[in-house]
């Protein structure tokens, strides 16, 4: 599935001063190694948003293959109200892409792949982008977008 590339660009016109915020907080990325998933949601008191690793490690169900990056992150919303988890994953290619590992459901929006900008495949939902991602910092900033649209998505129904 192909998306509109101007569809997107208006999106982000739309939303440029929100991007230029989220930038800023992207800068916050702390790397941790391989620490447990948390059970509970933390609290979001004095917590800024970001995407913070989890694990540098390869994901379950696939071969090791120390050839190819493969590292968790969880991005708090800048509302400080959702987490998100990623997945980025180095494919072949030397692409990357970016699987949903965790989000909070549609709650009664449209869930098809148009509407979510999500892909599927055997290892679950991955983030549809119109171009091939070619860095790990890319895909950390996709990550970002796709979580905040997302967000807009859930609460006010606003496509992205």
């Amino acid at each position: 599935m192909n998306v509109d590339p101007l569809f997107f660009w208006e999106a982000v016109e739309a939303n440029i001063i929100l991007i230029g915020v989220m930038i800023v907080g992207w800068g916050r990325m702390v790397n941790q190694r391989n620490p447990p998933i948390p059970t509970q949601r933390p609290s979001t008191e004095g917590r800024p948003s970001s995407l913070s690793a989890l694990r540098a490690s390869p994901s379950p169900g696939r071969p090791a293959n120390s050839d190819l990056f493969s590292s968790s992150a969880q991005y708090r919303t800048l509302d400080g109200e959702q987490d998100y988890v990623f997945n980025f994953r180095q494919m072949p290619d030397a692409t990357f892409r970016v699987y949903i590992v965790g989000q909070p459901p549609y709650d009664g929006r449209a869930t098809d792949p148009h509407s979510t900008h999500r892909h599927q495949d055997s290892d679950g939902f991955f983030i549809c982008w119109s171009e091939p991602i070619t860095t790990y910092e890319d895909a950390k900033e996709i990550a970002r977008c796709f979580a905040e649209a997302t967000e807009k998505y859930r609460k006010f129904g606003t496509r992205f």
